[in-house]
């Protein structure tokens, strides 16, 4: 067979060889593109279909042209393997560039997320280097405060406290009026200094002797200088031992005396034999005031001599005996006393066994008398027949003005019967009935009567038993009642439960002034309750939530209410748990409000931090006078931020910053920076650590301030 024939045998069989060929080939590239993930693979096969289709329609529609040429089919042939072979060759081209592409995404994805890892590990690494900076710079800190004590430690080795004796100790305090000489153990020898000593002073005005133990023999030595004194108008003399004959030194000295206004022997051994010594002389002594007795062995007939005394002297204008055992009896004695005394304003007898029949005779007696002003009754059991004189003798005009029945064993029976006699009193304007025992009942008569009485401004409640009705009553009375003035209710139920009653009667209250709430309870949670009254209340000028747990959380609430009050004068913050967070709080609110006056913060455990934050609010503030940071732990760094700030300030006259552990050098920082502030006219550096010679000279240099600096202070 030649070529020719070949030839035309293979164009015969083309038709079949197409048509079976191809639509195998279509079959396994559905199949392979079925299978495949790549798009391209899909999109390559429709356009295979297509074409396909279109010379499949051609040839139906030109059948026998299609036979007659045979060439058709092989034209057909070559056109379609033509596209397969380089549509695949096409899509892997576009297979490989989108694996290309998607190389190039994952690879930017991995620079990208290395990036950010990068950037996390820069970060961390930032606040790495952050926290040991900071920790670097705690160090240095510490470093240097470690290195200033162990200077100051080397300095008080080098030099050891110095113990003054007597003669430097009067000598140093120069010109001052008051002489503080307590708990020095003095002995009779030191007491016959002291006697020739005031033989010529001119300056001392009052003697301080609390807390030493004398003799007899040391007595009659001050006694002897006391004759010729012509300054002297108070002598303490609590807590000293001070006996029967030693009583009779001074009874001798007062009977010539013509200077000394006030004594006070608090708490000695004062018997019935001193106790009439002392009457005697005060029957013709006419210049001393007041004397305090409290604490003796006087018993009924000390106090019936005392009587006997009252009837006539014109001098004494306060008298206390209270805890002498005088009983029923001794306070009659006094009460009839009363009846002719014509200037004694003041008599404690507090704490003496009294029961309700000792004050039979008090409502006849105090419609007589027209000067007595203040009675302390305090700690006695007067029980309801007690409260019952008193409530007659209150119906009546009266001198009396306050009225101390704390500690009374007061029933709510008792106090209906108090509230009935305040109900028609027009006089008394202090009352103090904390620490009884009378509950809600007690408190709705009490506060009922409160809507009649137009004369009490000062009610204290402390430690009752105040309960949800009580607390009612209260904020009834509040809302109505515009004479009360200050109210202390120290751990009475006003905690954060209770604050919620009082919001509303608080902000429509328009005279109150002083509320005192220390050891309520008062917590975090009951701080925005202290900060709506502050913002509704116009009146309140003092405010007294010390010893609760408001904490630097709660006192944010109050700082913000603050920046704004402008009656606010006072407020107590101590014993909150405020740490140096809290302090920043007040700080910030210190440099906008200019109204606080005084600011109370002491063991809030601010430390030197807080100090300073509080040294950079009295750098602009000007309105503060007194700052109260005892016992804050302070040391001589916070010392040292406080001398800088009392270099600019102008306002602040009183600085507590007793018991803060600061040593010589911190008082140095302010002894220096002291020297040009013109306006600290206190300065309260009780129980720090300052023994050492350079304490005792920075001391002399602020005792020697040229602006009339009162420094308080123990060696």
């Amino acid at each position: 067979m030649d070529t020719q024939d070949q030839w035309i045998k293979i164009c015969t069989h083309l038709p079949w060889i197409n048509s079976h060929f191809f639509n195998l080939l279509g079959i396994w590239l559905g199949i392979s593109a079925v299978k495949s993930t790549e798009p391209y693979d899909t999109k390559s096969l429709l356009i295979y279909w297509i074409v396909y289709a279109i010379l499949g329609c051609f040839e139906y529609l030109a059948c026998s042209l299609c036979n007659s040429l045979r060439i058709y089919w092989l034209v057909k042939f070559i056109l379609l393997t033509w596209f397969y072979i380089s549509g695949a060759a096409k899509t892997n081209k576009l297979i490989q560039l989108d694996g290309i592409l998607k190389d190039l995404e994952e690879k930017q994805e991995v620079e990208k997320q290395e990036e950010e890892e990068e950037e996390e590990k820069e970060e961390e690494n930032q606040n790495v280097e952050d926290v040991e900076k900071q920790q670097e710079e705690e160090e240095e800190e510490e470093k240097e405060v470690e290195e200033e004590e162990e200077e100051e430690q080397k300095s008080d080795d080098d030099e050891p406290t110095v113990e003054l004796t007597l003669e430097q100790i009067i000598a140093q305090n120069g010109d001052s009026s008051t002489l503080d000489l307590q708990m020095r153990g003095l002995t009779n020898e030191d007491m016959k200094i002291i006697g020739n000593t005031l033989k010529n002073n001119k300056t001392v005005t009052k003697l301080n002797l609390v807390g030493n133990s004398f003799e007899s023999e040391g007595i009659q030595y001050l006694a002897d200088g006391l004759r010729n004194n012509t300054t002297l108008t108070t002598l303490e003399f609590g807590n000293t031992d001070f006996s029967d004959e030693a009583a009779k030194h001074l009874a001798d000295v007062l009977k010539i005396n013509t200077t000394l206004t006030t004594i006070g022997l608090f708490n000695n051994k004062i018997g019935v034999e001193g106790a009439r010594h002392l009457a005697d002389a005060l029957k013709n002594n006419t210049t001393l005031k007041t004397i305090d007795l409290g604490m003796n062995q006087i018993g009924t007939e000390g106090a019936q001599n005392f009587s006997d005394t009252l009837k006539n002297n014109t001098g004494l204008t306060e008298f206390h005996i209270q805890c002498n055992e005088i009983g029923d009896n001794g306070a009659k004695y006094l009460i009839d006393a009363l009846r002719n005394n014509k200037t004694l304003k003041v008599l404690g007898i507090f704490g003496n066994e009294i029961t309700g029949e000792g004050l039979i005779h008090l409502a006849d007696v105090l419609q007589e008398n027209t000067i007595l002003i203040e009675l302390n009754i305090r700690a006695n059991p007067i029980r309801v027949k007690g409260l019952q004189y008193l409530a007659d003798a209150l119906q009546y005009k009266t001198a009396l003005m306050t009225l101390d029945l704390s500690s009374c064993n007061i029933s709510d029976e008792g106090i209906q019967c108090l509230a009935n006699g305040l109900r028609k009193n027009t006089t008394i304007t202090n009352i103090d009935l904390g620490w009884n025992e009378f509950g809600d009942k007690g408190f709705h008569y009490l506060f009922e009567a409160l809507r009649y009485n137009t004369a009490l401004t000062t009610l204290i409640l402390s430690s009752n038993k105040m309960g949800t009705e009580g607390l009612q009553s209260l904020a009834d009375c509040l809302k109505d009642n515009t004479t009360l003035t200050t109210l202390q209710s120290y751990e009475n139920g006003i905690d954060d439960n209770g604050l919620s009653y009082l919001v509303d009667a608080l902000g429509k209250n328009k005279t109150l002034a002083t509320f005192e709430l220390s050891s309520s309870g008062i917590s975090t949670d009951g701080a925005p309750h202290l900060a709506e009254i502050l913002r509704n209340n116009a009146t309140l000028t003092t405010l007294n939530c010390g010893s609760g747990g408001i904490g630097y959380e709660g006192v944010q609430h109050l700082a913000d209410a603050l920046r704004n009050n402008t009656t606010l004068t006072s407020i107590n913050l101590g014993g909150n748990g405020l740490e140096s967070k809290g302090v920043q709080y007040l700080a910030d609110a210190l440099r906008n409000n200019n109204t606080l006056m005084i600011l109370e913060m002491r063991s809030n455990q601010i430390d030197a931090k807080g100090a300073q934050q509080l040294a950079d609010a009295l750098q602009s503030n000007t309105g503060l006078t007194t700052l109260d940071l005892n016992s804050n732990r302070i040391e001589n760094k916070g010392a040292q931020y406080l001398a800088d700030a009392l270099r600019n300030n102008k306002t602040l006259t009183t600085l507590d910053i007793g018991e803060n552990e600061i040593k010589g050098k911190g008082i140095q920082y302010l002894a220096n920076a002291l020297q040009s502030n013109t306006t600290l006219t206190k300065l309260n550096l009780y129980m720090n650590r300052i023994s050492s010679k350079v304490a005792q000279d920075a001391i002399k240099m602020l005792k020697n301030n040229n602006n009339g600096l009162n420094v308080v202070i123990t060696y």
